[in-house]
């Protein structure tokens, strides 16, 4: 009797025994991270810092582009200009000087100007006019069969008249700067055909109200900027194609 009983305690302790384990569960596993939603569906999900669409760009600036003055903006054609001088700066450079509203970018002077062409004839291509800070400009583009380089004659006018037939040229402004192109020869010697556009009405410039082509008389062609008062200018040369340019500085 005493056996059985000690017997059923001993299986009631190991069956204690067994029910005191703790049932073992398996981890759970993680889930992968993802972007929280964005409270507004129409936006997408709100990036997160890993997230490369986080990361703002950097807005960069438009390039600055140096223009030789001409009405349809576009850049120095035939790459930089021929040296003509000593100085860096200098008209005709490699090196552009930096033009300020507040300072004048060159002296300039009212006399009359005057350079002996080389070579030719010449034709004149086109001509152009623009507003930079500063002063005006006018650049005439010449082409031909021959080399060398053509000349002008410089100066202000007491009023703009044809050469050859002396006629007066009706044209805007106050003043009027002649600006005679040498060693110019006619389309059937230079190959050139005449430009198409012979009067300009700038929108952009300060002084200069309008300029006019007018003619080729031996071997010169005469042409006149009007303008809204005197001002003192510069006139220099540059290749590739070739070009005179006269520079208006702003009173």
């Amino acid at each position: 009797m005493a056996e059985r009983w000690i017997a059923g305690l001993v299986l009631c302790v190991a069956l204690a025994g067994c029910s005191a384990d703790p049932v073992q569960e398996p981890a759970p596993i993680p889930s992968p991270s993802r972007p929280a939603k964005n409270p507004d569906p129409g936006l997408g999900p709100t990036p997160v810092a890993s997230d490369p669409a986080a990361r703002v760009p950097v807005a960069g600036g438009q390039p600055s582009e140096a223009m030789d003055g001409l009405v349809t903006r576009e850049p120095l054609a035939g790459g930089p200009a021929s040296p003509t001088g000593p100085s860096a700066g200098a008209p005709g450079s490699t090196a552009r000087p930096v033009a300020s509203s507040a300072t004048a970018p060159f002296t300039g002077s009212t006399q009359a100007q005057v350079r002996e062409p080389t070579g030719g004839p010449f034709g004149v291509r086109v001509a152009r006019v623009a507003g930079h800070p500063g002063y005006d400009r006018v650049v005439i583009e010449l082409a031909g069969r021959a080399t060398g380089a053509p000349g002008w004659r410089v100066a202000y006018a007491t009023s703009p008249t044809s050469d050859g037939s002396g006629n007066p040229i009706a044209m805007r402004g106050r003043y009027f700067l002649q600006v005679g192109i040498q060693g110019v020869g006619y389309p059937a010697d230079t190959g050139v055909a005449s430009p198409t556009v012979r009067r300009f009405l700038p929108r952009d410039t300060k002084v200069v109200q309008e300029y006019v082509l007018d003619s080729v008389f031996e071997g010169l062609y005469t042409t006149y900027v009007g303008l809204t008062t005197k001002v003192p200018y510069r006139v220099f040369a540059l290749s590739n194609p070739t070009r005179i340019v006269v520079d208006l500085r702003h009173p």
